[in-house]
């Protein structure tokens, strides 16, 4: 997941009403233990995973936003995070 990623508030424009569900989830600490995303197009589908997984992993949220510079963003960044895992049918690999 190393590859350029757009930010939850540019998914905002396309996905409004998944990513305002996700952010009063986490706003109010009310998640889940899994979260499946599906996607007719892939990259849309990547690009909500990573924006989702950095929120959720950031050890330094600031108002619904992603540090991107603690360890827990970095890791997903990396695509290194343990607690990440991507399942993708094999034509999209």
């Amino acid at each position: 997941m190393a590859n350029h990623f757009i930010s939850l508030q540019e998914l905002q424009k396309s996905q409004p009403q998944a990513v305002t569900a996700f952010q009063n989830a986490v706003s109010s600490n009310r998640r889940h233990h899994a979260y499946l995303v599906t996607c007719s197009q892939s990259q849309t589908s990547h690009n909500m995973v990573h924006a989702l997984s950095l929120l959720l992993a950031c050890h330094n949220q600031q108002t619904g936003r992603a540090c991107e510079q603690c360890s827990g963003c970095k890791k997903v960044i990396n695509g290194s995070h343990p607690d990440l895992l991507l399942l993708q049918p094999n034509d999209q690999q």
